[in-house]
């Protein structure tokens, strides 16, 4: 027999359903369904049917459902055992006991086998048919356990999804998840999943809106804002973050990858792309040489490295016949600890498929590497440590580095700064996230917006995707914001916590001039002027060399720019600080 209660309660035998008509009939039987085996006391189905207050009659009522049961039951399955009753049944000829193996069991291979873990989950989920105990009406049984198994359910649902945007399947799990976030506004779990689904599928405006909608209920209803989780991805999505977009496990019980398909670990490139002609034009120059080539792309915080190098790796990705490899060191995130050198060439060995166990990292990487054209993408690093075992010395390879602080490299590194976007190609940005008719039809008020921005990628970005999320506001409601202190704090919020990444850096280093580079910061004024070593020597009272190391080192980690010998400034932003 197979009972079923994650839906209506239904018997079926041979393929014939059972005909248990009565609801309280029906919920004995689930009562007991619950607690299959066990014996289960009268007193407790009793209180499970009617709560507090049973009518006298209650213990004869459940004998009399007893013996029915026991008539339409094809086997003999029911027992009396003092003092109440047990259902003898094997535990897996009930669905809910099933559904908790299936799911017990894609849990246990989702690391190693995640295309198996997916099957399994489904097989799971194909057991569900509805609200559970659905037709046994307001009895306290129902009460007590329908949430129960709604949430093994959702759980279990919630559990496949990761399973599958891990797989990359994100484009399929978007109708889906958008009318499971319709029945379930505010379950943030989902909202997440739905939100990277949506990134993924190159639908960034679409998420937000999505994380403005539950924000919005969680604050009228609950009076709490989104959870730690959900506020970060809301973070990355405005960044723009390269490495949401890559699911991250690789499908196949083998993951050493086969001779005709060569590793290819890049993030899409972005579709809002604009300007960096020159930049594209040097790093080409300097991918033309013949021998092994290391380039540093370094620059300001939100200023659009990893985009350049994203899109650059892309453009030159033939060349590469062994395949594109990529990481990210995770330096600037804010919160994130930066990858290790081990961490670094471990992540590396995992997209060639070399077995971690018994080898030698940093051997094992050359070994692999050895004879091969292959492309080597490090974004995000903070310090030498971390690339330079990483950086291949094959003839025919080639390493892509991003970072904030310039990184010395290998003898015959080259290196490539990337600042802000001059004004027009900052307007373009706009018109190509906002729309181009709303910049075309306040094209005073794009051209303000974009210099409050400071011409920065990142704030471009971050406003131009919350305009899309206020469709009805004109360009100039987002000047009035970005114009005013408190609102421009608050506007800018990411770009400030990307920008103090730096900072914080500084001011906890073991290095006296970092120290004092961040106190030096904190001093200095923020007028637009340009500074002078000897005016911040004066302002300090501090040693004039210490004050030029100081500065220098400002200019290191990117937080100012150095126009002239000796005079320093503000990438923009600086308010921010």
């Amino acid at each position: 027999m197979d009972f079923r209660i994650l839906g209506s309660v239904e018997v079926w035998h041979d393929g014939a359903l059972v005909p248990v008509t009565a609801p309280m009939q029906r919920a004995v039987l689930a009562t007991l369904l619950v607690r299959a085996g066990e014996t289960v006391a009268v007193e407790s189905i009793v209180d499970q049917l009617w709560g507090p207050e049973p009518p006298h009659t209650a213990q004869v009522t459940i004998r009399n459902y007893v013996q029915r049961l026991r008539r339409v039951l094809p086997r003999p399955v029911l027992e009396t055992v003092p003092p109440g009753y047990r259902l003898v049944v094997e535990p897996e000829s009930v669905d809910a006991t099933r559904f908790a193996g299936l799911v017990e069991q894609a849990r246990a291979v989702a690391s190693p086998d995640p295309v198996r873990a997916a099957r399994l989950f489904d097989a799971a989920l194909a057991l569900w048919r509805g609200t559970p105990l659905a037709d046994l009406g307001d009895v306290p049984m129902r009460l007590v356990h329908a949430p129960r198994l709604e949430e093994m359910y959702l759980g279990a649902l919630e559990e496949s999804f990761e399973v599958k945007l891990r797989l990359g399947w994100h484009a399929r799990l978007v109708p889906e998840l958008t009318e499971l976030t319709g029945t379930y506004p505010l379950r943030e779990r989902l909202c997440r999943q739905l939100m990277i689904a949506l990134y993924r599928s190159r639908r960034s405006a679409e998420a937000l809106g999505h994380y403005h909608r539950i924000r919005e209920r969680l604050v009228e209803e609950l009076g709490v804002e989104p959870g730690v989780e959900l506020r970060r991805l809301q973070e990355r999505i405005l960044r723009e973050d390269l490495t949401l977009s890559v699911p991250f496990v690789r499908v196949g019980p083998d993951p050493a990858p086969a001779a005709d398909h060569p590793p290819a670990e890049l993030p899409p490139p972005i579709a809002t792309f604009v300007g960096r002609a020159a930049e594209l034009d040097e790093l080409r120059e300097r991918f033309a040489s013949t021998g092994p080539v290391a380039c540093f792309v370094h620059g300001p915080a939100g200023a659009g490295k990893s985009t350049l190098a994203v899109r650059f790796a892309h453009e030159c990705g033939d060349r590469f016949a062994d395949g594109t490899l990529y990481v990210d060191l995770a330096g600037n995130r804010p919160g994130t600890a930066s990858a290790s050198p081990s961490a670094v060439l471990t992540a590396l060995l995992d997209e060639l498929g070399v077995p971690r166990a018994g080898t030698d990292p940093a051997r094992a990487y050359r070994s692999r590497l050895h004879g091969r054209r292959m492309l080597v993408v490090l974004d995000n690093a903070t310090n030498p440590s971390q690339v330079l075992p990483a950086i291949p010395d094959e003839p025919g390879c080639a390493a892509l580095v991003t970072s904030r602080r310039p990184i010395a490299g290998p003898d015959g590194a080259v290196h490539t700064h990337v600042g802000n976007l001059t004004k027009d190609e900052a307007v373009t940005l706009l018109a190509r996230i906002a729309g181009q008719r709303k910049v075309d039809a306040e094209p005073d008020a794009a051209a303000e917006l974009a210099r409050l921005c400071a011409y920065n990628p990142l704030a471009l970005r971050i406003v131009a995707t919350r305009a899309t999320t206020r469709p009805h506001w004109p360009l100039a409601s987002w000047v009035e914001l970005l114009d005013a202190a408190d609102s421009r704090l608050a506007e800018l919020a990411d770009v400030r916590a990307s920008l103090l990444v730096n900072v914080r850096q500084l001011a906890d280093s073991g290095n006296e001039t970092e120290r004092a580079a961040a106190d030096l910061l904190a001093r200095l004024p923020r007028d637009g002027r340009e500074i002078t070593q000897a005016a911040a020597a004066q302002l300090t009272g501090w040693p004039r060399p210490l004050v030029a190391r100081a500065l220098e080192e400002l200019v290191d980690a990117q937080l100012l720019y150095s126009p002239t010998p000796g005079s320093y400034a503000y990438y923009g932003l600086a308010d921010l600080l």
